[in-house]
């Protein structure tokens, strides 16, 4: 089952993946739902992620992903599911994602952070960061 759910949530498809999900009933561990959130996360899928958290999808393994990405709505998703901001903070900055790094220190990320994050990633707008 685990792997439909993360077919259906590379693809997108909202109404797939919740039936999967509740054909899965609730037999499903947190680490089985691992591949279908990197899946919804990585194709910004908000209404895919969701349901993933609400059935226990570990946020904090991910929320680097979705830093990464780029996606501030899914970010604060995770980061209101339990997320560290730090961890999120360190990928949006070594991405290049300056809205999202805005985003985090407004939230309370700690600016060294962001410029580690910074210095192992793309060149980026320090003015954001400090």
């Amino acid at each position: 089952m685990n792997s439909c759910i993360s077919a259906a949530a590379k693809t997108g498809d909202v109404a797939l993946t919740s039936f999967f999900l509740a054909a899965a009933g609730y037999n499903l561990a947190p680490a089985d739902l691992y591949l279908p959130l990197f899946n919804a996360i990585s194709i910004s899928s908000k209404g895919i992620v969701k349901p993933l958290l609400d059935r226990g999808a570990d946020s904090k393994t991910e929320v680097r992903t979705a830093a990464e990405v780029g996606n501030i709505e899914i970010v604060e998703m995770l980061l209101n599911a339990g997320g560290d901001l730090d961890d999120a903070m360190y990928e949006a900055a070594a991405s290049n994602h300056v809205d999202l790094v805005t985003f985090l220190l407004d939230r309370g990320a700690n600016i060294d952070t962001g410029l580690y994050g910074a210095v192992a990633g793309p060149a980026m707008e320090f003015s954001v960061c400090c």
